[in-house]
């Protein structure tokens, strides 16, 4: 059974998948998953991407440059990281409204009473700029 091991240095994590001895390590790309000493999962991009950062280089660069990451494309995977846990946030929210839309007890408008008061509200709005 091969065994993972972790090699951590200032420029971030690297795993390896030992099958001998230590000089029969080879690098395991991305992520590794392990579960009571086993491979659960071993992930490898499955095409090179190139994209232009623009402006955002800079602050990739600083981001590895401190050492918390070991390469711009980890900085990206982790920004794509964040980005789906912010869009799950979002969805969540519009879920949650509609829910609470549905569930209100007021009685329904009809779309002619509801288009009246949004025109009192923009009319009342406008009035409070001047």
């Amino acid at each position: 059974m091969p065994d993972i091991v972790a090699v951590g240095s200032n420029t971030g994590r690297h795993f390896y998948l030992r099958t001998g001895g230590f000089s029969d390590m080879t690098q395991c790309y991305d992520n590794v998953i392990v579960f009571a000493g086993e491979i659960i999962m071993a992930e490898r991009a499955a095409k090179p991407v190139t994209v232009t950062l623009g402006g955002m280089a800079k602050s990739a660069q600083a981001h590895v440059a401190s050492g918390r990451y070991a390469s711009i494309s980890e900085v990206v995977r982790a920004g794509l990281r964040a980005l789906d846990r912010e869009e799950e946030a979002h969805d969540a929210f519009l879920k949650q409204k509609i829910h609470d839309a549905y569930a209100d007890p007021r009685p329904r408008l009809s779309l002619d009473e509801a288009f009246d008061e949004l025109r009192e509200h923009a009319t009342a709005y406008k009035a409070d700029l001047r």
